[in-house]
């Protein structure tokens, strides 16, 4: 799950900032729902209004480059699509992907060490 999250973060758009987002997603079942779960969560938690554009044809093809232009803020996508047609890789390097996985999971501990360390340091005055 962590490696689908990593890419739908990759793969956001950057530009100013909006009062709506707007997400697109491939024609397939499961896009949608993750589209509606994605909407879900920034409604919830953000004051960012939600547009969705389902089912766009050609998936990959012409969801990024529309992404790249500005049209859509973000899209749910595959590691292994990401992969192969966004970065243009040959192949799958298990020990490549690996590595950055473990790198990320080693730091996601680390961080959570150091947070813990300083909320006890800060709660540790207040006995």
């Amino acid at each position: 799950m962590i490696p689908f999250f990593a890419v739908l973060l990759l793969l956001a758009g950057c530009g100013e900032k909006k009062d709506t987002i707007r997400i697109a997603t491939k024609p397939m079942t499961e896009q949608f729902i993750l589209a509606e779960m994605l909407s879900a969560l920034i409604q919830d938690n953000t004051s960012y209004a939600v547009e969705i554009t389902k089912g766009i044809g050609g998936g990959t093809s012409n969801i990024h480059p529309a992404l790249m232009k500005g049209e859509f803020d973000l899209y749910p996508e595959y590691t292994g699509t990401a992969w192969m047609v966004i970065l243009k890789k040959d192949t799958f390097n298990l020990f490549q992907i690996c590595s950055i996985y473990l790198k990320n999971v080693i730091w996601q501990f680390f961080m959570t060490i150091v947070i813990a360390f300083i909320a006890l340091l800060f709660f540790e005055g207040e006995k």
